[in-house]
């Protein structure tokens, strides 16, 4: 099987606008159907609970299935920055990562890599360990989307900036016993969950993202 290695690399401005909110609970994804949608113009979004995800803008990687087993590396650089989003913001930045046990089909398992949970932003499930990479502390998480079992890594503080390798979150899952080395990689997804604010801009000026 041959793996394409093409680098994503882009500069862009995603535009995030929701419903302006208040609750003290702002759970991702567990208030509404996980595909629920509402059309709205040229534009379809999820329309969801008030506190819960209202859409995913993200660059989604292109490449042929493997299987955790076959590759060691997933290096990635990504510089971001949020602007504007009213009082109150709530979103995150994240990688949405999903595996099956075939390289077709359904997937199976939702890995997500949180670099910001801003204004309270909940994640799913619970937490069930800690891992420290790159000199933050990650907290893990583990839920479920309604669909698939779902592993959220949540970083510490907000990280702006950061050099890292997303296939050392996977080999820890796998070590942990959470997931089998015979997963194939799908889908590797870079972006933001708005919950809920006004005229908040995610401006990205690095993104590239390597399998290998």
């Amino acid at each position: 099987m041959q793996l394409k290695k093409t680098i994503i690399e882009f500069t862009t401005l995603a535009t995030v606008a929701s419903a302006v909110l208040a609750s003290p609970l702002m759970k991702r994804d567990e208030f509404c159907g996980q595909w629920d949608t509402e059309e709205s113009g040229n534009f379809k979004i999820w329309s969801c609970g008030q506190y819960s995800v209202k859409s995913y803008a993200n660059a989604e990687y292109v490449f042929d299935p493997v299987q955790l087993s076959g590759f060691s590396s997933t290096p990635f650089t990504w510089n971001w920055k949020y602007t504007g989003g009213g009082d109150p913001f709530v979103c995150n930045v994240s990688f949405d990562i999903w595996t099956a046990s075939s390289e077709s089909g359904d997937y199976e398992y939702e890995i997500m890599i949180w670099l910001a949970a801003m204004g309270g932003a909940g994640r799913l499930g619970d937490e069930v360990g800690k891992f420290i990479y790159g000199g933050i502390e990650w907290s893990l998480h583990e839920g479920s989307n309604g669909v698939q079992p779902v592993y959220s890594f949540i970083a510490g503080s907000k990280v702006e900036k950061m050099d890292s390798d997303a296939f050392l979150f996977l080999s820890h899952l796998v070590e942990k016993g959470y997931l089998s080395n015979d997963q194939y990689l799908r889908s590797v997804q870079a972006g933001t969950e708005p919950f809920e604010g006004t005229d908040a801009v995610l401006e990205t000026s690095t993104y590239k993202v390597q399998i290998k």
